[in-house]
């Protein structure tokens, strides 16, 4: 099996991405929606009980955790 560039870069980005981010919403999150208007590359969506974070597209700036009027995201 024969890979390009982009089939690398995509395996080693998405493998790096979930086995290093480090930042998660916890149950302190009072769903006020903060996180999901600052974060630049819009890896935080809307869940049924609080945001989620997208592993994938998470580059753990710490942009989200800055802005969080509960101090619901934190790093591990």
């Amino acid at each position: 099996m024969e890979f390009g560039a982009w089939d690398l870069v995509l395996v080693v980005h998405s493998h790096s991405a979930f086995e290093n981010m480090s930042y998660r919403i916890t149950e302190k999150c009072t769903n006020c929606g903060d996180c999901l208007t600052v974060c630049p590359l819009d890896a935080i969506s809307a869940g049924e009980k609080s945001p989620c974070i997208d592993p994938a597209l998470c580059t753990d700036c710490g942009t989200c955790a800055d802005i969080c009027p509960a101090r619901a995201i934190e790093g591990a």
